[in-house]
């Protein structure tokens, strides 16, 4: 873990490479952050996508979730996600899709503000199982430093 709390990529000054990777971590980009956990397979069994604990900053940004699209393309109906934030163990927010046709792509935007020195934990389940059908999460945010 970098020196500042930060993710796999925050590095010890809050910058880092270019992108690397999925990650269940926050990444760190100067006064920016990320969470790109991947592509989650539309199941209904419960799935831990990104698990940390933020540093000596809080961010303010969007967390991002889409229902699973088809890969296949000849299947029709999309399947709902739904997306679960934990904060220190406690849950704090509860975003879902729809369920709708492929072209309709629907999505959630829910603005979230992480608090310094918290552990977040964010899980993803949906409603069938489907081996063909792919949802997301994602975050992006601003970082601000907290004064030690």
């Amino acid at each position: 873990m970098a020196l500042d709390g930060g993710g796999g990529g925050g590095g010890p000054v809050g910058s880092s490479n270019s992108f690397t990777g999925v990650s269940s971590s926050i990444e760190l980009i100067g006064d920016h952050c990320y969470i790109l956990p991947g592509l989650v397979v539309a199941s209904t069994t419960i799935v831990t996508v990104a698990e940390f604990t933020s540093g000596n900053y809080y961010t303010v940004g969007r967390l991002y979730l889409n229902n699973g699209i088809p890969y296949n393309a000849n299947i029709g109906d999309a399947d709902m996600f739904a997306a679960y934030v934990f904060f220190n163990g406690t849950r704090v927010v509860l975003m879902s899709t729809g369920n709708a046709q492929v072209d309709s792509n629907t999505s959630t935007v829910n603005e979230l503000i992480i608090p310094p020195y918290t552990e977040v934990k964010i899980e993803m389940v949906s409603d069938v199982i489907d081996n063909d059908a792919w949802g997301t999460l994602s975050y992006v945010g601003r970082i601000y430093r907290t004064r030690a």
